[in-house]
């Protein structure tokens, strides 16, 4: 009786000890997806102000990732920096990439390339 009821029990545990860490990666791949988006989400709403303060329209209203690597931070933390693109246009025929860089959560830089800008007629008094 003790060779295959403890066998059974064992297989048992094995199962449920399984199926506790499958399903802590998924609690744990959850919060690392929710994370990245509220990130991203920050790097869209700045670089949304940027464009607004330049007076460019930004296009698509999104950003996309473009690099991800590890980087430290001023007080030697190992952060992940991440590089988003986006594009912007100001005449409305032309596109241009602009950069928003982030490390951690934090917004290093959102840069926009040269480019044409409109300039308004002088109104006349």
């Amino acid at each position: 009786m003790t060779g295959p009821l403890n066998g059974t029990k064992t297989l048992a545990l094995n199962l449920a000890l399984t199926d506790l860490l499958l399903l802590a990666a998924l609690v744990l791949g959850a919060a690392l997806f929710w994370r990245a988006q509220r990130i991203r989400e920050t790097a869209l709403r700045v670089t949304r102000r940027h464009c607004e303060r330049e007076e460019v329209l930004l296009l698509d209203q999104t950003v996309g990732l473009r690099r991800l690597r590890l980087r430290r931070d001023h007080g030697g933390r190992l952060r992940l920096w991440r590089l988003y693109e986006f594009e912007f246009t100001v005449t409305g025929g032309e596109r241009y990439k602009g950069e928003t860089e982030m490390l951690g959560e934090r917004v290093q830089r959102v840069v926009l390339p040269p480019h044409r800008f409109t300039r308004e007629p002088d109104q006349l008094h």
